[in-house]
């Protein structure tokens, strides 16, 4: 019992050394480079929504518009709002400009915005293995082994990193569709034993 209970110290040292090792990569030097044109046009947009409420194209003489299709085609003419995209990552992205202020510091400033898509992205991931619990954990290898081989093959999704790293609608997708995942894997066998709510949870988390 002392050397299994040792055993499974050691594995939960591990495991929390490799976590943090993906925490390290993913929110490590987040200012650097600076917003891509597509960040950067998710987050104009994001600091329209805190200034019109909506993501308006023109403003103070100057244009966000980032769809490739004549302007008349995607923006609408009574409202001047956007129609090149959904707006969810806009409002997402006005939250994260909020939080973040603005002191002059662009790399801090971008680093400060990026955090806050990253992080949702994290616990998107975090949702996704709680979905597949049992079946990682519940083998000989327990949850240890489960959550250190997870964290590790994270630590090689470079692209998946590098995506959830931008301030674009890619890490809250991640995080609701894990929503669902979870909920879904989560509901008794048969049908209606779990009643309407996860049901609801997941149209409303599809919704989103």
């Amino acid at each position: 019992d002392q050397g299994r209970g040792g055993a499974r110290g050691l594995g939960g040292l591990l495991a929390a050394l490799v976590l943090l090792a993906f925490g390290a990569l993913q929110l490590g030097a987040l200012g650097h480079p600076l917003f891509w044109q597509d960040e950067g046009e998710t987050v104009m947009f994001g600091q329209r929504v805190l200034e019109y409420g909506y993501p308006k194209v023109h403003a103070d003489g100057n244009v966000v518009y980032g769809i490739g299709v004549p302007l008349e085609q995607g923006v609408d003419a009574d409202s001047d709002a956007y129609g090149g995209s959904l707006w969810g990552q806009y409002y997402l992205a006005a939250l994260a400009v909020w939080l973040a202020g603005d002191d002059g510091d662009l790399y801090r400033h971008t680093a400060q915005v990026r955090f806050s898509f990253a992080l949702i992205g994290m616990l998107g991931l975090g949702v996704l293995f709680l979905a597949a619990r049992t079946a990682l954990a519940g083998g000989r290898w327990g949850l240890s082994v489960s959550v250190g081989a997870y964290g590790l093959l994270l630590c090689f999704s470079t692209s998946l990193m590098l995506h959830l790293r931008e301030v674009r609608y890619y890490a809250p997708a991640l995080f609701l569709l894990a929503v669902v995942v979870w909920l879904q894997s989560n509901r008794p066998p048969g049908r209606g034993e779990a009643g309407p709510g996860p049901a609801a949870g997941m149209a409303f988390a599809l919704l989103l």
